[in-house]
């Protein structure tokens, strides 16, 4: 693999250190097949079989809670009306955008419940309240998977892995637009996974439109019963403010800083090959960056990468033991913190770069 080029540039150790800790080798460390996962975390057969059991009650009231969390928002604001409470209510509904997704997510790959009918259909649920539908993002997110950080990855969507902060700050006015939202949402009305298209958007036609519309009908019953509630609770308008705007602006802003911190390539660095594009890390995040961006442990996403057969609610038992063996786990230090010592990072490499010219 190619090494990374931090030493060709006047960054200060420091601040190398503290972006650098276990990412400049992620892709050495993510292995290319699941035989060489398990080499590397050095898991027993017996290990990996319990990490895989799947369980019933913690995913049963993860999707509770996150229903009556969904069903509080208004009644808090009614409760409360004042600005203060109309920003808790925005990140409330955040931190539910992101529980549902990590459910959708588990369902994806299978391990959300035992049994196949609860693990469809819970999945299919949460993923109507997100506005789309499981066969949908489970097509992209296979993608995603098996081209992580190359040109056919789905989630390139949110930039590619060598794109600068700068950059992605520039590009979050196409979230903050409703673009990316309803680029997202045409990727997902594609539920074939052989005739996937990353963007579908290229090349429009009636049909393609026709056939989207058809696939999303599941989702109006379940968006028609959150705007009745709403309408109940606290106005029509709520629904709106606190569910609508929020998830076609500001959590594609969040998918699209998750996307950098978790993928994108150290500052410097070059694969030699795309199979050297593989690129993934966990983050030390706050309590606050666990509750708007990463909540139900998604922020050790080095460990699903590594082992994507294992559910969410047992990835933090995946942390600690793969660290028990000594394998380091590529980490950002949180996630805003990260986003602001890349850009660090960045500028110091483009005045090395002009002062040496």
């Amino acid at each position: 693999m190619q090494s990374n080029s931090f030493h060709l540039y006047k960054v200060s150790p420091e601040s190398m250190r503290t972006y650098v800790e276990g990412a400049a080798n992620c892709a050495e460390e993510v292995p290319k097949n699941f035989r060489e996962a398990l080499t590397k975390a050095n898991l027993s057969a017996t290990e990996l079989k319990e990490l895989g059991r799947l369980r019933i009650a913690r995913p049963a009231v993860d999707f509770a809670i996150t229903v009556l969390l969904v069903a509080l928002t208004p009644v808090l604001y009614r409760l409360l009306p004042n600005p203060f409470v109309f920003v808790i209510c925005i990140l409330l509904s955040l931190h539910c955008f992101s529980r549902f997704a990590s459910m959708v997510h588990g369902s994806d790959h299978g391990n959300l419940f035992p049994d196949a009918s609860a693990n469809r259909w819970v999945g299919n649920l949460c993923a109507y309240f997100m506005g789309y539908t499981r066969a949908g993002h489970r097509a992209a997110h296979q993608v995603h998977h098996t081209h992580l950080n190359t040109v056919g990855d789905a989630d390139r969507i949110w930039g590619a892995p060598d794109e600068s902060v700068g950059t992605m700050v520039k590009t979050l006015a196409q979230d903050l637009f409703l673009i990316s939202a309803i680029r997202r949402l045409m990727q997902y009305t594609q539920t074939d996974r052989k005739a996937y298209e990353n963007s579908p958007w290229k090349k429009l036609s009636f049909r393609f439109v026709w056939r989207g519309i058809g696939t999303l009908l599941p989702v109006i019953p379940i968006q028609l019963a959150l705007l009745g509630y709403y309408t109940v609770i606290a106005g029509p308008q709520y629904y709106l403010y606190f569910y609508v705007i929020p998830i076609m602006t500001l959590y594609p802003a969040i998918i699209r800083m998750r996307s950098m911190v978790e993928h994108s390539f150290p500052v410097g660095y070059v694969p030699a090959a795309e199979n050297q594009s593989w690129v993934t890390r966990s983050t030390r995040a706050n309590i606050f960056e666990r509750f708007v961006v990463a909540p139900l442990d998604g922020h050790m996403h080095f460990e699903h990468h590594l082992l994507p057969g294992v559910p969410y609610y047992q990835l933090a038992q995946v942390h600690a033991l793969i660290e028990s063996r000594g394998m380091k786990i590529p980490s950002a230090p949180g996630y805003f913190s990260f986003l602001l010592e890349k850009w660090r990072l960045e500028k110091s490499m483009r005045l090395a770069i002009t002062s040496g010219q």
